[in-house]
């Protein structure tokens, strides 16, 4: 992705011409426009089989965990599984992803730690009531599937290292990318712009440095091209089929 992001690259309102080899074959090409787009962070909520609901988050915010708080409370009667998808997640506010950790591994679970480049450190956990939210974080014990892929990262790892040490959610897809270093401060620059510097480590509760190391799900199912093609999810189909056969063992 990042080799492709680098060959279409460049200045808003330019042309690219890009050559292409389709599927039956047939050597293609067009001349493409280049144009800025915001991409607006956003929490979707969806019902599968009419049972399950599917929770995309692109990014933990302070917004996405308040949404997805009031998704709990009004929206789960007739819900029999969570399917949390965090294969577009980069990220986002440790306070945020603590909130809705908290809604699956309940208060006091310690997530980890942070520490800062003169050694000082401070730890994040679940909580039952945050700063954020004006009510007790809701709780919920229904079966959870997590999804992920190479571009979940940073506190979306750490959220997927707690389910999966608490043993709470099954983890289906592809690594993750193992970019779990935090931005304490963003600096402001003389001609007006902003420079992140990563300025804080992370470690789980377990004493695991994830920075550079992926999290391996428990069943892989890496996107192939035949995917693409036929328009088919075979990760979020066997995360369907996992819940359904849970609540089969239930009864």
């Amino acid at each position: 992705m990042r080799a492709f992001a680098r060959l279409l690259d460049g200045p808003s309102e330019t042309a690219v011409e890009v050559g292409w080899t389709g599927k039956d074959g047939s050597e293609r090409s067009g001349q493409f426009r280049r144009y800025w787009q915001q991409r607006e962070l956003q929490l979707r909520v969806r019902k599968v089989k009419g049972q399950y609901a599917v929770v995309e988050m692109d990014a933990f915010t302070n917004l996405t965990a308040a949404n997805f708080a009031n998704y709990l409370n009004d929206k789960l009667k007739g819900i029999r599984g969570v399917i949390v998808d965090l294969r577009a997640n980069g990220g986002g506010d440790a306070e945020a992803m603590a909130d809705v950790a908290s809604a699956f591994l309940g208060a006091g679970f310690s997530l980890g730690q942070f520490t800062d480049r003169s050694g000082v450190s401070f730890t994040i956990s679940t909580r039952s009531r945050s700063p954020l939210l004006p009510e007790r974080i809701p709780q919920t014990e229904l079966p959870l599937i997590v999804l992920t892929s190479e571009r979940t990262s940073s506190a979306a790892e750490i959220f997927t290292a707690a389910m999966k040490t608490a043993k709470r959610a099954t983890i289906i897809g592809s690594e993750t990318c193992g970019c779990v270093l935090a931005i304490r401060t963003r600096h402001e620059l003389p001609d007006g712009g902003l420079l992140d510097i990563s300025e804080l480590d992370y470690q789980t509760a377990t004493g695991d440095r994830l920075e550079g190391h992926g999290q391996k799900p428990d069943e892989t199912i890496a996107l192939e091209r035949s995917d693409l093609y036929s328009g088919r999810d075979r990760a979020l189909e066997s995360a369907i089929s996992k819940l359904a056969r849970l609540r089969s063992e239930q009864h």
